[in-house]
């Protein structure tokens, strides 16, 4: 036991039932506001550092939280973007794929001829040229010049 223990043992049996009453009230340990000086000095020193150890040990839990929480809401969005990129990507390459068909269809119903180099020009050709140039040879019957 330490000395502090047992002289505080030593005053409380030394006490009337009157006094040990009241003092075992004003000690309660939730209550009880130190008298002196040098202990109240001493608390406020051990909170404030209580306080910035706390909000040191705070600040980095929630970086790394938050370093979590933005990976994962960046893989998210990343695969949102993706998928959307995706899908427009898809729909584009279709509708050149099926203006590529149209063209072909064209100069083979209307006996244009169809050669290497002319499959490698329209494969070269994004959707709206593709869609001027269906336009076009239904049109006007023949290749544009």
């Amino acid at each position: 036991e330490s000395r502090g223990t047992l002289v505080l043992d030593a005053l409380l049996d030394g006490l009337g039932p009157v006094a040990r009453q009241m003092w075992e009230g004003t000690m309660r340990i939730e209550n009880y506001e130190f008298k002196s000086e040098v202990f109240r000095e001493y608390l406020a020193k051990s909170r404030a550092e209580g306080l910035a150890r706390g909000v040191a040990e705070g600040r980095e839990l929630g970086l790394e939280q938050g370093r979590e929480l933005g990976r994962e809401e960046g893989l998210e969005q990343g695969l949102e973007q993706g998928l959307e990129q995706g899908r427009e990507e898809g729909r584009d390459e279709g509708a050149r794929a099926a203006l590529r068909g149209t063209v072909r269809a064209l100069a083979d119903g209307l006996g244009l001829g169809w050669s290497g180099a002319r499959e490698a020009e329209v494969a070269e050709l994004d959707a709206p040229r593709l869609q001027a140039l269906v336009e076009s040879v239904a049109r006007h019957r023949r290749w544009p010049d």
